[in-house]
Parts: structure tokens; sequence; C-alpha cells
């Protein structure tokens, strides 16, 4: 019922509908936790997050991923941590603390590779450099990136990687 629940959260937020999906992953997220499957806890919280940043609110974006990096260390789930460092990385506004989210998603990938997970993170460290004015730095760590990507066959990933080169360009 919770994973019905993040499904339908999903489908809102993928109409623009980010409250409705909001309301939704809510109640997937009160679902998980009365069932007490922490792992499902995790992914309505990210899902949560990722929905308020969409709403542009970075605190509740940045509350609930900090809740759901917890539990996945909590419960050793790298994969899940690694999004979630992505992801704070990602919603971060200052350089230096988006870096060290990245660093640490990248250290934890060591102790599981994931190819794909590690090119996207390289992919958003890449990104935020660029967004910092360390153009070159970025156009090399996306050139890199990119070539990786397009062997993994990760076309979507890839195209991110390359619109850093295009802007950087």
């Amino acid at each position: 019922q919770g994973t019905v629940y993040n499904s339908l959260g999903l489908v809102y937020v993928k109409m623009g509908r980010y409250r409705e999906g909001v309301a939704y992953y809510s109640r997937g997220l009160a679902y998980h936790r009365t069932q007490g499957n922490s792992y499902g806890e995790t992914a309505s919280l990210i899902n949560l997050g990722a929905a308020f940043e969409l709403l542009k609110d970075k605190s509740k974006a940045a509350q609930h991923y900090a809740q759901a990096l917890a539990i996945a260390e909590k419960d050793r789930r790298v994969a899940q941590q690694i999004t979630i460092l992505n992801n704070l990385g990602q919603l971060s506004s200052s350089l230096p603390e988006a870096e060290e989210y990245y660093q640490r998603a990248l250290e934890l990938e060591k102790t599981a590779p994931q190819a794909l997970s590690r090119n996207i993170v390289l992919s958003n460290l890449a990104d935020n450099w660029y967004r910092a004015g360390q153009v070159v730095k970025a156009e090399e760590l996306a050139t890199e990136v990119a070539a990786k990507l397009q062997k993994l066959g990760a076309k979507e990933n890839e195209l991110v990687a390359r619109r850093i080169l295009l802007q950087a360009s």
C-alpha cells in the first residue's frame, strides 16, 4: 500500500502537481512507518525531499533528505546513501558543502562500486563547479564523465554531462 501511495505521488509530481504528490508521498511515509518498513520509509522521505525541491522549499527538502540519510546509514544501505548525498549536493547553495556531499557519496561508492551512480555524482559535481564559475575544471570533469556514461549506455545521464560542456563552451 505504501508503494502504491509513492507511485501515485510520482504520477502527480510528473504532471507538475507537486502538492498532490507531496500528499501521496506523505501517506506512503505514514504507511511505511506503521509497518516498520525502513526501506519504504527512506524511499518516501527521498521522494518528499525531491518534491519539496520542485516546490522550491529547500529547507523542507533538506529535512526530509537528512531523515532519509539517517535511516539509510543506520541500515547500511549504500545505494540509498549515495542517492541522498547526491541529492543533498544538488540542493546545496554552497560549493564547498556540495563538494563535501559528493565526496562522501564517491567514498561510499568505492565500498559497493556502481559505475552509473559514480558518474552521475561526478556529473553533478561538474555542474556545481560550472555554476560556481570554475568552468575549466567543470569542462574537464564533464568531458571525462560524458565518455564514461556513453560507454555505459546511459544516454539520459550522458546528455546532462554534455549540457555542461555546451554551457562551458
